[in-house]
Order: structure tokens, then sequence, then C-alpha cells
């Protein structure tokens, strides 16, 4: 007798192992908590409006992105411990998750233009660097793929006096 009862409510047991389960007229469709949905874990860095800071050991270096869409300009200065102070225009565009752009500063006199890369890591920025080809004032990278960032200088969201 033990033992049709025991049959008897091993059916039961089983159906209570799906109560994940809706039934919705004749369809059956499963749930599913949103919590248990997954995060975007190579969601695209996003560059934001304002001013982003390097200062440390008598250097500084301040960038303020103006971003509309993909474009970005701004002014941008680097006032490096013992060496001569470039102020001037950052112009560009984001690409994933780098910027980049020309910047045209004027130093000792003199007007020139480079070709920078910044790659924008949540709240700060870090520099391109890498071979250059110069011809007069402009200077380019050889190849944007082969940079490396530098993480001694990081500009960091902040505020600034540009």
């Amino acid at each position: 007798m033990k033992i049709i009862y025991l049959l008897a409510l091993l059916p039961l047991a089983f159906s209570s192992c799906n109560s994940d389960q809706k039934t919705n007229g004749n369809a059956t469709e499963d749930t599913v908590s949103t919590a248990q949905q997954p995060v975007a874990l190579n969601a695209v860095p996003t560059l934001e409006n304002g001013c982003y800071v390097y200062e440390k050991n008598g250097d500084y270096i301040a960038f303020k992105p103006t971003v509309d869409g993909d474009k970005v300009s701004g002014p941008l200065v680097y006032a490096l411990a013992e060496k001569d102070k470039n102020t001037g225009t950052f112009t560009g565009q984001i690409k994933g998750d780098q910027v980049i752009g020309i910047y045209t500063f004027n130093s000792e006199g003199s007007e020139s233009i480079r070709e920078m890369v910044f790659q924008i890591q949540g709240k700060r920025l870090l520099e391109g660097f890498g071979e250059i080809n110069s011809v007069g004032n402009k200077v380019t990278y050889k190849d944007l793929k082969t940079l490396s960032f530098n993480e001694q200088m990081p500009l960091e969201k902040g505020e600034c006096n540009l």
C-alpha cells in the first residue's frame, strides 16, 4: 500500500521542478528574472563634456572636450615641467573607445599640428604614444594600431580653468 501511495506522489514531485514555466492558453513560456540577464561586458565607453586634467610634479595637462555625436573639439593645454607651454585646440572624432584627432597649438611663437589619440577609460583619458612621421610643422603617427597608452599621466574628469 505504501508503494502505491509513493508512486502516486512521484508525478507531483516532478511537476514541481518545472515551476518556472507559465501556461498561456495552449503554449508554455519560460519566465526569466531580470536579475539573471547578462550584463554587457564590452560596452563602449563614452566621452563626457567637461574637463579632463592631469596635475602632478609640476606637470599640468587640461583638455575640455565638447562632444556632439561622434565629433569632439575643445581647448587642450600642456604645461609640462621644464618644457615650453603648448596651448591649442583639439578637433577629432570618437571611434570605439578612442578619440582620434588633430591638436593645433602654439609653442614658442610658432603653430604646430600634431595627431593625437586618447583612449577612453571610464572617467579618464590616456594619451597614446608611438612611432611618428614629422613633415614640416605636422606630426602624425605611423600606425595607430601600434600605439601604447600612458597610464602614468591619466587625465581624470575634474575641474580646470580653460
